[in-house]
């Protein structure tokens, strides 16, 4: 959105401030006080939705590390059996086939978690090989463990993108509806104000990057040079 999140409730909260000055003035024009109130909560569900969207983007963000130190682990599971594969059969072309060396190494969760499944019935085939050639018991035990973290972290992390999604969606929705308000509101102080330019000046938004700063006072004249006789 061209303005941030933080922006638009900080030029409604100003705007607020504004009505509560001028509210009499306003209730005098027409306007009702429950819309003031329904205003309120409007700038509150904004920061509200804003805090659980912040909240869900950041869990996403530790969910997807997460994910990639899985796909991480998958990838060097994947290259240590291959060099048992290396070891125990050299530059046999069918062994090297059959364990997948030489193949594009993959970071889609799908393709690698079918990889770590196909080279676990692999290890089970040629499982004393294996063993004689650099792999131990508990590699064999890591690779089903490694499969299950990747499978695992892949779901969390795609759920948690879901969540976001939503909290996205639903934060989008409620700055929407401030910001119609918004216009509602500026447009009724146009009706009602018409004519009074020091107080429509009071409704108009605040320049980005937050509120005017205080004119600075003027500076005293720069003192004469002293003439040298």
């Amino acid at each position: 959105m061209a303005s941030t999140v933080g922006e638009i409730a900080e030029d409604a909260e100003t705007l607020q401030l504004t009505m509560q000055t001028h509210m009499a003035d306003m209730i005098a024009k027409g306007f009702k006080q429950i819309r003031f109130q329904n205003f309120g909560d409007k700038i509150k569900a904004v920061v509200a939705k804003s805090s659980t969207q912040k909240a869900a983007h950041e869990t996403l963000s530790l969910n997807t590390v997460s994910q990639n130190a899985a796909i991480q682990e998958g990838l060097n599971m994947e290259t240590k059996i291959q060099n048992a594969g290396k070891s125990a059969f050299g530059k046999d072309k069918t062994k090297q086939k059959e364990f997948r060396i030489g193949a594009p190494k993959s970071k889609s969760v799908s393709k690698l978690a079918q990889n770590l499944d196909y080279l676990a019935g692999v290890c089970t085939k040629y499982h004393d090989e294996l063993i004689e050639n650099g792999l131990t018991e508990d590699d064999f035990t890591a690779l089903s463990t490694t499969y299950a973290n990747l499978v695992t972290a892949d779901a969390v992390q795609e759920h948690s993108k879901k969540l976001r999604n939503v909290a996205t969606e639903t934060r989008d929705d409620a700055v929407a509806d401030l910001q119609e308000e918004v216009f509602k509101i500026r447009s009724f102080a146009k009706s009602a104000f018409a004519g009074n330019k020091a107080l429509l000046e009071e409704f108009k938004p605040i320049k980005k990057g937050g509120r005017k700063s205080a004119t600075p006072p003027p500076q005293p004249p720069a003192p004469e040079p002293t003439q040298q006789k």
